[in-house]
């Protein structure tokens, strides 16, 4: 799924010192592997640049010579965003903690809850054949190069064979006991 952004009313103020140093979001109930948060490149953010820490779930915002101003800071916080990379992914919330800091001192905390909703994938199933079978012959394996995948179940519930133009009385489809 496309990444989505996290929150946009977010307002800083900093009545001492018109730039910061640097910000971080942090996902409190972060998951190894599945939550990613970024902030994707804008005109509107200066020269901050972003760091993901795959390890620790934490968005690092970062300004050279803490020069950015708190509008392109806001800006960039603005504009962070969510993504969960898993095709089962653990679901529930996430909490995303913004905080700043002006060289010397951190901001309060805000949060922003995102809600993590797992999709059931379909199963697929791939590897088709044709083949032929002669009258009165042993039953012949119609499809030996079938593959099937089911991203987020390792096992399935059941699976249907049917002939499209079945005759009654001739036809007949079996599986062989293992």
């Amino acid at each position: 799924a496309p990444a989505t952004l996290i929150t946009n009313p977010l307002v800083l103020r900093n009545p001492d010192n018109p730039a910061l140093a640097s910000a971080t979001a942090t996902t409190s109930n972060y998951v190894p592997g599945q939550d990613h948060l970024a902030m994707p490149a804008s005109g509107s953010i200066g020269n901050i640049t972003a760091s993901f820490n795959t390890t620790t779930g934490v968005l690092t915002l970062s300004s050279a010579g803490n020069t950015a101003t708190l509008a392109q800071f806001q800006a960039a916080l603005r504009s962070v965003t969510y993504a969960n990379s898993s095709d089962n992914p653990t679901a529930g919330n996430r909490t995303i903690n913004y905080s700043v800091n002006d060289g010397s001192t951190s901001s309060n905390t805000l949060s922003s809850t995102m809600t993590v909703v797992a999709v059931n994938d379909a199963p697929v199933i791939s590897g088709t054949t044709a083949g032929s079978y002669t009258e009165n012959a042993a039953a012949t394996v119609i499809n030996n190069a079938l593959v099937l995948s089911d991203l987020d179940n390792t096992t399935l519930a059941s699976a249907t064979v049917t002939i499209s133009n079945y005759v009654a009385g001739q036809d007949i489809l079996a599986m062989p006991a293992s």
